[in-house]
């Protein structure tokens, strides 16, 4: 019978968590030399943990803000124009 509370964790290596994000491993090795982005080295390598990278994808949600329609979007008109 195995027991599973000594099961070690899941790690992502860097073309893992690229290919979930969906980016470049530029961004990736930019996110960890900021320390934007919790990591793990095992020897010179970087793993990531699931769970840190889900809390990450949340850290960056950026709320909806409601539009409000009197307000124009756009290049301003150009008034001296004769119309």
């Amino acid at each position: 019978m195995r027991d599973d509370s000594h099961e070690l964790p899941e790690l992502w290596d860097i073309d893992r968590l690229v290919a979930y994000l969906g980016t470049s491993k530029h961004l990736v090795y930019r996110l960890t030399h900021e320390h934007r982005i919790r990591f793990l080295r095992v020897g010179k390598e970087l793993r990531f943990r699931p769970e840190d990278v889900a809390a990450w994808l949340e850290s960056q949600v950026v709320d909806a803000t409601p539009v409000d329609p009197s307000v124009r979007r756009g290049r301003p008109r150009n008034r001296d124009r004769a119309a």
